[in-house]
């Protein structure tokens, strides 16, 4: 009762926002509403709405302060933000290519390993259809396989490219399903095994020949 009819500027308050004066005169002049979010001495943090008082015959008659509790909303944010940035981080760190894919295989989140893998930058990637790149890239359909992981939640696969006999490139690829602000994504990972798969063909080849060896020996036996 006892701030009844004093400038709002004389008041004082346990906000951190300092003097009210310019926001209400901002308001009253432009007849729009302003929302701040402000904390007081404590670190809690409120929503300070103010906006026009009207009359019941639309006029302006002064204007409205409101200030709404947002603390809990707010410290969850700033925890599912920190979880964010530690998730990108650690996707970022790891040496073989991730992406995170949405339920539409569109790419959401991509590292440094797979950029350079595609060969392309990091604006020029997100929201691309990831089964699209693939082909575009190697030539061939992932789209597929993808779904079914999809509807699976988890698997693996290989995949070759051909450079031109007798090259090419190979590729192992994981995938799975995990739960993200609320959605399903799908976390997959790339990893190169060329080497590996050119001395399993190695190893096949040598096997195919010590056959037809064998075959021969026991014919002219």
């Amino acid at each position: 009762q006892g701030d009844i009819g004093r400038p709002v500027g004389e008041i004082s308050h346990n906000l951190s926002i300092g003097d009210l004066r310019p926001i209400v005169q901002d308001v009253l002049d432009t007849l729009g509403t302003r929302e701040i979010e402000v904390q007081d001495r404590e670190g809690r943090w409120y929503l300070l709405r103010v906006r026009p008082y009207r009359t019941s015959d639309n006029k302006i008659e002064g204007a409205v302060l409101v200030l709404l509790d947002i603390d809990q909303l707010r410290r969850s944010q700033e925890s599912l933000r920190t979880a964010r940035d530690f998730a990108n981080a650690a996707i970022e760190s790891v040496a073989v290519p991730v992406l995170v894919l949405g339920a539409d295989l569109a790419i959401r989140k991509v590292n440094s390993a797979f950029r350079v893998l595609a060969g392309w930058g990091r604006t020029e990637l997100d929201g691309r259809s990831f089964p699209d790149l693939a082909a575009s890239l190697w030539s061939i359909n992932l789209r597929p396989r993808l779904e079914e992981i999809w509807a699976a939640e988890t698997g693996e696969f290989q995949i070759e490219v051909e450079r031109g006999a007798p090259e090419f490139l190979s590729f192992g690829i994981r995938a799975r399903n995990i739960k993200a602000d609320s959605e399903r994504v799908i976390l997959l990972t790339i990893e190169e095994n060329t080497e590996r798969r050119r001395t399993e063909r190695a190893l096949e080849s040598a096997r195919e020949a010590l056959g037809r060896t064998q075959e021969e020996l026991r014919a002219l036996t």
